[in-house]
């Protein structure tokens, strides 16, 4: 995907998606297709001081007397998504409008300090993109530390969510074991500095069990929280194809907690932190994205499923800047009414 609000260049990457599980042992994914061609996650906020209830999954290593988030990510709190443009610029109303209460952010975004004074203001839980793709490298822990005070001179002694990179297994093709020594090198200095925020990982660009579950069952400390991206088809895929697969998604989310199972853990919290119907730079151009009927239907049942199967935390994606939940103006887009219909009902 690509971090921050410009553009950058990106390989070209043709992928036959499948569900990573053990070597012969896969659940299909639809097929991937074209550039990962993505507008920016930025920034998000939260209020200081305000305290909300545990997490059902903590891990042993945390104190039980540790302050936690402002919204605690249980099961469904509300709405998500990652900022755009159209998003930064009215934020106030879109909170009304689409019951917004969390926000992606990342560190590569460089209007991060302004997005997150207005997030702080607003009062919306901030989900952060750290610095990754680095096994072994001491900057990178260098400039984490330097990101996570940045950020709490902005929010005080409020919770942040943070994730360990992004798409860190496609992006910079690091395996479950080397994402997991990133982690095991990073995390420990980070939560050690601030105790009240919540770590999650491994962000991988889809729905990979094998990996997340080695990555539960050797992180130490452990994620307060584990996350991965769902798309459900390309740009060049039709209608009917986007829609019915959806019905996938539940075999992701089951199939990784079942993994983690397996290793006599529990699951921790589900966030699934990028989703929409294509990832690539295709659907500027597919017809889709303009089809009021297919996007409240698409979004509607994105939605649902992953409400039904407990996902705790997601988070919508503007993919390359053509589905964004509101205008120039702040009106919602017909993404945005099903949205906020959605989240309104509930």
């Amino acid at each position: 995907m690509l971090l921050g609000n410009v553009a950058r260049t990106t390989v070209v990457v043709v992928i036959a998606v499948c569900v990573c599980l053990d070597a012969g042992d896969t659940v299909a994914q639809p097929a991937g297709g074209a550039p990962r061609g993505r507008a920016a996650p930025q920034s998000g906020g939260a209020h200081r001081g305000h305290l909300a209830a545990p997490l059902p999954h903590r891990p042993a290593a945390r104190p039980s007397s540790t302050p936690h988030p402002v919204v605690s990510p249980s099961v469904v709190h509300g709405a998500g998504a990652n900022i755009d443009v159209n998003l930064s610029s009215n934020l106030a109303a879109a909170m009304t409008t689409l019951h917004l209460r969390t926000v992606r952010d990342a560190h590569d975004d460089p209007d991060l300090a302004s997005h997150l004074e207005q997030m702080e203001a607003a009062g919306i839980q901030p989900l952060i993109v750290m610095y990754g793709c680095s096994v072994s490298d001491a900057h990178r822990l260098a400039d984490n530390r330097f990101l996570l005070q940045r950020v709490h001179r902005i929010f005080g002694d409020a919770s942040i969510w943070w994730e360990l990179g992004n798409e860190n297994d496609i992006q910079c093709g690091l395996t479950a074991r080397q994402y997991t020594a990133m982690w095991n090198g990073e995390i420990p200095a980070l939560r050690n500095m601030y105790p009240h925020d919540w770590f999650g990982g491994p962000v991988t660009f889809q729905a990979n069990p094998s990996f997340i579950a080695y990555f539960v069952a050797h992180a130490s400390p452990g994620p307060d929280f584990i996350s991965w991206h769902e798309y459900t088809c390309s740009s060049a895929d039709s209608a009917r194809t986007c829609i019915d697969n959806v019905a996938r998604w539940p075999a992701h989310i089951a199939t990784t907690r079942q993994r983690i199972s397996a290793e006599g853990l529990s699951a921790p919290p589900v966030f699934i932190t990028e989703w929409n119907y294509a990832p690539d730079g295709g659907v500027a151009s597919d017809g889709k994205h303009g089809n009021a009927t297919f996007m409240n239907q698409w979004t509607t049942m994105a939605l649902r499923t992953l409400a039904e199967n407990d996902v705790a935390e997601s988070y919508q994606f503007d993919t390359s800047g053509v589905l964004p939940l509101v205008d120039s103006r702040g009106s919602a887009t017909a993404q945005g009414v099903a949205f906020s219909g959605f989240w309104g009902s509930r």
